[in-house]
């Protein structure tokens, strides 16, 4: 892993680690859960493959266990975003396109002091009220994208 990768999800780690939780949020990074009113909230952070960039993936399902096909149903405290379909899930981030490309994500490959990624990380932390509008009610911000075509 290049090292610009270690040095944001350390940083993202420490930023969101506290923040997270006093949003009722629990896990570890990247993967993070809390429940409300019976629904289960899904919250990750992807990163691209070939470093750089990242998003958040954001994903609802009822506060139970997973029935899938090929194994054993996921229980609750081991659900990611990942795991549920594709069409269920949108994305937090940068650019308030209609497209997830690496290049419309949070990108930090080309930051060589360590400020810029705290920077970027504390402006993320700004945009979780669109997380909270879209995990509560479905309302897509600005910087909420489906990454399937509609």
């Amino acid at each position: 892993m290049p090292s610009k990768d270690r040095k944001m999800r350390r940083i993202l780690r420490k930023i969101f680690g506290d923040f997270l939780q006093q949003q009722s949020f629990i896990g570890r990074f990247p993967n993070y859960r809390r429940i409300e009113d019976n629904t289960l909230h899904l919250l990750s952070f992807q990163f691209d493959t070939y470093g750089g960039a990242f998003f958040l993936e954001l994903a609802t399902h009822p506060a139970e266990s997973l029935q899938v096909s090929w194994r054993r149903p996921i229980p609750v405290e081991e659900l990611t975003a990942a795991h549920l379909p594709p069409e269920t899930r949108v994305r937090l981030q940068a650019k308030a396109n209609r497209h997830s490309l690496p290049e419309d994500w949070f990108r930090f490959d080309s930051f060589t002091d360590e400020y810029d990624f705290i920077q970027l990380a504390e402006h993320v932390k700004t945009l979780f009220p669109q997380v909270n509008d879209w995990l509560r009610e479905k309302r897509e911000g600005i910087n909420i994208l489906s990454p399937v075509a509609k």
